[in-house]
């Protein structure tokens, strides 16, 4: 855990920031110098997070304690921010000084709770985080987060009386000793009715173990599948960060959440599953859970009324491929171009991708049986936005759409910007569109 000080320990090492100028013969990324007392970290100033790669170059430099300069001058928020999520890896001990104001300082230690939280919730294993559990711990973390304002929850496990209605978490979780659930979190601001409308609905998944399934993954896929429930974690810790930060929207939060493994009842290739609106989906591919599960979830938020939904999932392989695991991939309803999610990232410091989404993706998830097929099918199927029309029929047609494809969610080997593990992605972003005025 990081410890941000006002004022630097007796060990800590003085780092000093400075951008590299375009004529000086270093590399283009982030490097280092030593000096007498402690490092210089050149960086390029043309880089997409210039401080998060300076954070990263320190924690590749194994320091415990860190005095960060940078020739005097004061830091910002997002320099700060950034910094210290490239530094950061959520579990060594260490300590940060950095020389800004007292009120940037407690802004930067707010956030960086919730983000880090959230990371950890994230990286826990399937030993020790069920769905139901991995429901109530979301729950606690907006819980403690919400300064003003209510937040009402309801659960549905195996035990509630409607549970058959939602048929893709009972299907995703029917080889599970495990209950899948369903969290529903409602977030009222100070002086809201609880009949107002629902400004923006959230849908995320929360597989906290993905196996595969009958389609049963390579070991050298399954070995993070943990980190499946990331989409989840890191939206309930959107909405935490946003009420913290003063949020004054209703939303209402999805998280669908569910265990996939193999047993004599789980769910094989060929089953059809009947959702609650009437569509019937053929299972292609058990690996391809995912989407089962949050079709749930976008049926309930199309009933809600909510004029926005968003979901997000780790849900392609072909994302990562399509953009690598340092930015994810959007995928819009009508290619909508989405300037305000697409300004909030841009605060917040990370890419976004978008992808394309026209009527003629549907004829990949054709199915001869049924009315969809949850895996894409055909010469040239393109998966991230296959995945997304399949998404799509679940969401009332006149709501404005948007789904969030987390390729970014987990680095195994880290990046220039952070270092291995779960990364936090969107969170600070998301936060920020939650408050914004669209």
């Amino acid at each position: 855990m990081l410890t941000l000080l006002n004022k630097p320990t007796d060990d800590a090492v003085s780092i000093s920031l400075i951008s590299r100028p375009d004529n000086k013969a270093l590399r283009d990324d982030a490097v280092f110098a030593p000096k007498k007392s402690g490092y210089t970290v050149f960086f390029n100033h043309k880089s997409v997070n210039p401080y998060a790669e300076a954070g990263r170059v320190c924690s590749n430099l194994g320091l415990k304690a860190i005095k960060l300069e940078q020739n005097g001058a004061c830091l910002g928020f997002n320099e700060a921010y950034q910094f210290i999520m490239g530094f950061d890896d959520i579990y060594s001990e260490l300590q940060v000084s950095i020389p800004v104001s007292d009120e940037v300082l407690e802004q930067v230690r707010d956030v960086y709770a919730v983000v880090t939280a959230a990371r950890k919730l994230a990286d826990t294993s399937n030993s020790e985080m069920t769905p139901v559990s991995l429901v109530r711990h979301a729950y606690e973390l907006i819980k403690t987060n919400c300064n003003q304002g209510e937040l009402a929850a309801d659960f549905i496990d195996r035990d509630s009386d409607d549970f058959d209605d939602y048929a893709g978490l009972k299907a995703v979780g029917s080889g599970s000793l495990e209950s899948p659930c369903l969290g529903i979190f409602d977030y009222l601001p100070e002086g809201m009715s609880e009949d107002s409308p629902v400004d923006i609905a959230l849908v995320g998944k929360g597989i906290t173990f993905d196996s595969g399934g009958y389609d049963l993954k390579p070991p050298k896929f399954m070995d993070t599948m943990r980190t499946d429930k990331t989409a989840a974690v890191n939206l309930a810790g959107a909405l935490a960060l946003a009420c913290k930060l003063g949020l004054k929207k209703h939303v209402r939060l999805y998280l669908c959440c569910s265990q996939n493994l193999v047993s004599a009842s789980s769910m094989v290739p060929g089953d059809i599953i009947e959702y609650q609106n009437g569509i019937r989906v053929e299972v292609g591919n058990t690996d391809a859970e995912g989407r089962l599960a949050l079709a749930d979830g976008l049926i309930l938020a199309s009933k809600s009324g909510a004029s926005c939904i968003l979901s997000e999932a780790t849900l392609t392989g072909a994302a990562k491929i399509a953009v690598g695991r340092d930015m994810c991939a959007l995928v819009c309803r009508g290619n909508d171009e989405a300037l305000d999610l697409k300004e909030a990232f841009k605060q917040g410091k990370e890419l976004l991708w978008q992808m394309p989404l026209f009527p003629f993706h549907d004829r990949f998830i054709s199915s001869r049986r049924a009315d969809l097929c949850n895996t894409s099918h055909g010469d040239g199927a393109p998966g991230v936005s296959t995945a997304a029309a399949f998404l799509e029929k679940f969401v009332r047609s006149d709501a404005r759409f948007m789904h969030i494809d987390l390729s970014s969610a987990y680095l195994p080997e880290g990046s220039p910007f952070r270092t291995p593990g779960p990364t936090g992605a969107t969170i600070l972003s998301l936060a920020l569109w939650l408050l914004g005025d669209k």
